[in-house]
């Protein structure tokens, strides 16, 4: 409970350095609605304590509460930290809730030890107009469906319908309109710029250079105002950090991680083939671990796309996976994926 006396729901999975993940307003109990994101929290779960919740108003904590406001949030994460009580984390803020990650950061310096900033910004005026984000308030108030998968379908644009419907799907569970609207009107004044200086961890940067919403120079900015902050830009549009391989190597890499001796193996075992594998089988094993789709599978190795699924299907008939979250979790187990 938090100490303005909200109830905060939350979970924690796994074992190894902890490591807080914050994505935007969505609740952690319906991420099962985007295969997508159970494959990248498979990849930061291994060999970390992973820990997830969701803030008041939204998912499975308090819903009926006064408002939203940065103090609030903040009240929120201090309230998870303590019931978790780890002496110093690693948090991950994409979108919506880099700011909160950013506002912990600055303010919890001894417990934060390192910073994920992905596709996300200081300061709200600078990502969103003031009458765009006026309007959409409304719209949420008045068709909160339409709003909803307006909005996430322009920011998918890259992806298929039937992706942006399960996001919008996923977000009008976790969140009422009336509540996207007040956490909306509650945050248009945000701006953390000011404690950015103020943040002492190492901090990696993520942003796409081609960002619809939140223009690449918002990123690039943090990364220079932060003091121990590194940049990495990468090519194509944001559509969400599962979504892009290259943005999840690099941040899985940034991060402590504690593995069983078994599970770290060597160079020498990643470039062979698994067992039962053929060796083009464990080289498209290898980029499903590293988070690329089957589209960018097809490009980097000049298959089609039918020869990729045909091969992924085989792999996961192979080795007994259910799925891309199965398939990395074995991938990392056997010393398949890149560390």
């Amino acid at each position: 409970m938090t100490s303005d006396g909200v109830r905060i729901a939350y979970c924690v999975e796994g074992d190894g350095p902890p490591l807080l993940f914050m994505q935007a307003v969505h609740s952690f109990s319906l991420s099962h609605l985007v295969p997508t994101i159970d494959r990248a929290l498979a990849r930061f779960g291994l060999g970390r304590q992973l820990i997830r919740y969701d803030m008041r108003g939204t998912g499975l904590s308090q819903l009926e509460v006064d408002g939203f406001s940065p103090e609030s949030d903040l009240l929120d994460m201090e309230a998870v930290l303590r019931a978790v009580a780890p002496e110093r984390l690693a948090i991950i803020g994409v979108s919506l809730g880099g700011p909160r990650a950013i506002h912990y950061a600055a303010r919890h310096p001894d417990q934060v030890d390192r910073l994920v900033l992905y596709e996300t910004f200081s300061r709200v005026a600078d990502a969103f107009a003031p009458g765009i984000l006026q309007a959409f308030a409304q719209l949420t108030r008045t068709n909160w469906e339409v709003a909803s998968h307006a909005v996430l379908s322009a920011g998918l644009r890259s992806q298929d319908e039937q992706v942006a419907r399960r996001w919008a799907e996923m977000l009008r569970k976790s969140i009422t309109g009336e509540a996207m609207a007040r956490f909306i009107e509650g945050h248009a004044d945000e701006d953390l710029t000011p404690l950015l200086g103020k943040i002492q961890s190492p901090t990696l940067v993520c942003h796409s250079v081609d960002d619809i919403y939140i223009p690449f120079a918002l990123g690039r900015r943090m990364a220079e105002l932060i003091p121990s902050a590194r940049l990495v830009p990468f090519e194509g549009e944001a559509g969400g950090i599962f979504n892009h391989g290259p943005a999840i190597e690099a941040i899985d890499a940034f991060l402590p991680r504690q593995l069983p001796d078994a599970a770290r193996g060597d160079q020498a075992a990643a470039d062979a083939p698994a067992p039962g594998l053929t060796p083009r089988e464990t080289e498209i094993l290898r980029l499903v671990a590293a988070g690329r789709t089957s589209g960018e599978i097809s490009r980097e190795l000049s298959l089609s796309i039918r020869t990729v699924g045909r091969h992924i299907t085989n792999i996961y008939n192979k080795i007994g996976a259910r799925g891309r979250s199965d398939a990395t979790s074995y991938a990392i187990r056997h010393g398949i994926a890149r560390e």
